[in-house]
């Protein structure tokens, strides 16, 4: 949904603010016609469902296109003359990615959250198709994990601190503090679920002495017991944990590196997100 209509910014600042410059005057959907409360559901035919989808179907554009407008009960195509602009973007979904500058297109809206309701039934694969998503983020983010060692780092020794760097529980409590502050009680909310699954994801490392290491040794054991079934030999003799310390100091060692290295991250620069 429209929640605001103006100009269009020419310019945006770098990082680490990427503020859009100062402007004036109606922008290019006002001058159209576009109005706050308006649902623009399509860009040149292409169906947009996300003010995310709207930006990215619009950026690609140049000279006058037809936007699909729902109003009320009346459903609308209105001609738009997207404008040129410089703008910070993302070429890639990628955890690692950088901003880059680009002229794209935009047409000055701003978006309003809305509310995606869902049935009994519609919501039984809206429920697989977000556990999906959280799945393939957390195993982007636990792949990340050390490549981000040199951003938190920078952040310690007074750098800029990276919204996409690793956070501790002080880290998390320190951004659900600033959803709540603000009473952005959804996002509060979708930060519990984030970090107790990615919590979970990481326990399940086949690593020693987490839960995944664990598992590996007794799926280790299973599969041994079954190939020498095969040859007609006996069950063999538990795995010794005691020659398996070696790796399990190491993993020991190198997270507890990575805890305190982002904890004090998190105390003496905590992310910001407003």
């Amino acid at each position: 949904m429209v929640g605001t209509v103006g100009c269009a910014a020419p310019t945006q600042d770098g990082p680490p603010d990427y503020t859009p410059a100062d402007c004036s005057g109606p922008g290019p959907a006002e001058q159209a016609g576009i109005e706050p409360g308006d649902v623009i559901v399509a860009v040149d035919g292409q169906s947009v469902e996300t003010f995310g989808d709207l930006v990215r179907a619009t950026q690609p554009l140049s000279g006058t296109v037809p936007f699909t407008v729902e109003r009320g009960d009346e459903t609308l195509t209105v001609p738009v003359t997207v404008q040129q602009v410089q703008r910070w973007v993302y070429e890639s979904e990628s955890l690692d990615a950088e901003p880059v500058s680009r002229t794209v297109g935009a047409i000055g809206v701003g978006g309003e959250p809305g509310i995606i309701e869902y049935t009994p039934l519609s919501a039984i694969p809206a429920t697989f198709d977000f556990t999906g998503y959280l799945a393939v983020r957390t195993a982007e983010a636990l792949v990340s994990l050390p490549s981000k060692v040199a951003d938190l780092w920078t952040a310690v020794t007074g750098g800029e601190r990276a919204v996409d760097t690793p956070v501790s529980v002080v880290g998390a409590s320190v951004i659900g503090g600033q959803f709540a502050e603000r009473g952005i009680w959804e996002s509060f909310v979708l930060l519990l679920a984030q970090l107790n699954f990615f919590l979970g994801a990481f326990n399940l490392l086949p690593l020693l002495p987490l839960d995944g290491g664990h598992m590996a040794v007794a799926i280790y054991e299973k599969a041994r017991n079954w190939l020498r079934g095969l040859r007609g030999l006996p069950v063999g003799p538990p795995v010794d944990y005691m020659k398996l310390l070696p790796l399990t100091y190491v993993a020991v060692v190198i997270g507890g590196a990575y805890m305190v290295l982002t904890l004090t991250a998190d105390i003496v620069n905590p992310i910001k997100l407003f």
